[in-house]
């Protein structure tokens, strides 16, 4: 079983996401032990408290608001109203996908393109991932949309890469 730390993102205002671990590879290692040997854990208690304590600081001091709504069916080829914006999600012939960001009135503002991702081999066999728009969350009162893009993993045994997010926001 992999390990990956479970983070929270900040999206600045040039649109870098600032990542918070939350959950990292010490707890989890800790939580599975636990699990095996069905003793209590034993957590570091000052840890978790400053980084509750930091987010919490940061949600308040920087005006956090929470996305109003959700969007969880994104049907392949269907225009999906999303609060401020609509995407249409389109495959391409490669097996990524294309998707049309548009304003509320239908206006193209940009399309982005996103492709399979190679994540090695099993056997003679390519492990090739292709991108699917899973849910997609929207903020109206800042013109807002949050896209998670999971991946078909392909043939057994393959490993996917790791939800991305892309956010796009109207003029």
């Amino acid at each position: 079983m992999a390990c990956r730390p479970t983070p929270v993102a900040f999206i600045t205002a040039n649109g870098a996401p600032q990542l918070v671990t939350l959950v990292d590879a010490k707890l989890v290692h800790l939580l599975l032990e636990t699990l095996e040997t069905a003793q209590a854990p034993t957590f570091d208690i000052v840890t978790i408290t400053r980084i509750a304590t930091e987010l919490t600081t940061r949600f308040a001091g920087e005006g956090f608001t929470a996305f109003e709504g959700t969007v969880a069916e994104l049907g392949v080829g269907d225009e999906i109203s999303a609060g401020p914006l609509k995407l249409k999600v389109t495959e391409e012939p490669d097996g990524g996908i294309l998707v049309r960001v548009m304003n509320a009135t239908g206006t193209p503002l940009t399309a982005e393109a996103i492709a399979p991702t190679l994540m090695g081999k099993v056997g003679d066999i390519d492990c090739t991932s292709n991108p699917i728009a899973r849910k997609a969350w929207f903020d109206t009162a800042r013109k807002r949309v949050l896209l998670q893009i999971s991946w078909n993993a392909g043939p057994d045994q393959c490993d996917g890469p790791d939800d991305r997010y892309r956010l796009w926001a109207a003029p």
